[in-house]
């Protein structure tokens, strides 16, 4: 029926979602159906061609005004002639992001490129990063309904900010997990507001509030 054709394209994208994360760009996946003699039962086999893996050729990093690349790429998880691994990209754009906003570039945005060669069966994997502007903290400023004790809980997991300093993304994240992590707040959105943290301009400054 409809429905069980629906989960069966459902099921073939997953696995060539699968294949693909591990750089078999030419993957192809299809399935088969076979019914019992009363048509009430069917066996279904997924026929999978994997093709040839995909390598890395070049690893670079576009944009970025504030560091060299070749400081940044001996510490990155992709390296050229390597195999492809969607879970390597995934961790690179986390790591640049993290080393970009430990340096106030809070609101850094890094995208990785993935340029294929068919031909030579591999990748060339570009780093796009747009730093934007550093951010120090004005003052952080707290808005919740609630006694002392717990203005004080908030303020805890941004223990480590200070006005003046600059804004480490590291901290307004750890910060942000602990909030939504405590007991004594709702995280459940269907409840109602959950705890978030903001960054804003005040005055052509910047400020947190929690």
């Amino acid at each position: 029926n409809i429905c069980s054709d629906l989960k069966l394209d459902a099921d073939r994208e997953m696995l060539l979602g699968y294949y693909r994360s591990l750089g078999y760009f030419d993957a192809k996946v299809d399935y088969q159906k076979s019914y019992n003699l009363e048509g009430d039962f069917v066996d279904v086999a997924f026929v999978i061609y994997e093709g040839q893996r995909y390598s890395v050729a070049t690893v670079s990093i576009a944009g970025t005004e504030r560091y060299n690349p070749q400081e940044l790429l001996p510490s990155m998880k992709l390296k050229t002639n390597e195999p492809f691994l969607l879970n390597n990209k995934l961790q690179d754009e986390r790591f640049l992001l993290d080393v970009y906003g430990a340096q106030g570039h809070i609101f850094c945005e890094v995208e990785g490129e993935v340029v294929y060669q068919p031909d030579k069966h591999m990748v060339a994997i570009v780093y796009n990063v747009k730093d934007g502007d550093v951010y120090r903290a004005s003052d952080i400023r707290v808005h919740i309904e609630g006694d002392f004790t717990r203005r004080h809980v908030v303020l805890q997991p941004l223990r480590n900010l200070r006005p003046g300093e600059t804004i480490d993304k590291r901290e307004l994240d750890n910060g942000r997990r602990r909030l939504i992590y405590s007991t004594i707040f709702n995280t459940d959105p269907s409840r109602g507001e959950v705890p978030r943290i903001e960054v804003s301009p005040v005055d052509d400054e910047r400020s947190v509030s929690p």
